[in-house]
């Protein structure tokens, strides 16, 4: 699992119930769009994520309609254990440390 997806993972887990928009996320975890969108998409593949496109008026709004996304249960679980390998991996490393910043979840994962 590469360390964009693991960012994509840590900031949903860091709100596991709320809806995030896809460039909500890019900004989270300081990767372009063009990096977090198919993250995004294959993690919905997966089952993981599920997204829904926000119920507006774009010309009202004066902006695109947001697509949402939220981590499922299995996408929860499968998150958090994707995190903790990653830890566990890098506390092996010499020097390495077990809670790399850009790897800070929501407590209990």
């Amino acid at each position: 699992m590469s360390l964009s997806t693991l960012s994509v993972l840590s900031a949903l887990l860091a709100e596991p119930a709320a809806e995030l928009y896809g460039r909500q996320i890019a900004g989270r975890t300081d990767l372009p769009p063009a990096t977090t969108y198919p993250i995004l998409l294959r993690l919905q593949e997966d089952g993981w994520v599920c997204g829904r496109w926000e119920d507006v008026d774009p010309h009202h709004e004066q902006r695109p309609r947001r697509h949402y996304y939220r981590l499922t249960e299995c996408g929860l679980s499968e998150a958090r254990d994707a995190i903790r390998a990653a830890r566990n991996r890098l506390s092996r490393l010499p020097g390495g440390t077990s809670d790399p910043s850009m790897m800070t979840t929501a407590p209990g994962t």
